[in-house]
């Protein structure tokens, strides 16, 4: 079964384009702000790069991405090309995604 969720590898719009999909900045670099809003972004937005959440104020997405998967967060992650807001052409950018949650009773 396909996952709708998980995104192909392939070329994203620049993060000054996905700006307009950005649930909201946040105001506090705590660890649990950070991990609130990664979830926040997910879960509201889809899949979204190491570059979007920059543009959200989380310049290190994969620690607290961690953590969340240690919590027991179902998130996957593909590897994309995407471009900066200075033009320039990044292989492997990580794009950050909520994977469907699967329902224990369904599964006898």
């Amino acid at each position: 079964m396909k996952n709708l969720n998980e995104r192909p590898v392939g070329k994203q719009d620049a993060p000054e384009q996905q700006a307009d999909s950005i649930v909201a900045k946040i105001n506090s670099t705590s660890t649990s702000n950070q991990r609130l809003a990664i979830l926040k972004q997910l879960r509201e937005n889809g899949p979204t790069s190491t570059f979007g959440f920059r543009a959200i104020g989380i310049s290190s997405a994969a620690p607290r991405i961690f953590e969340l998967k240690a919590r027991g967060y179902a998130i996957g992650m593909n590897r994309i090309v995407e471009t900066d807001t200075a033009g320039v052409e990044h292989q492997g950018i990580a794009l950050y995604y909520l994977k469907p949650s699967v329902n224990s009773d369904v599964l006898k």
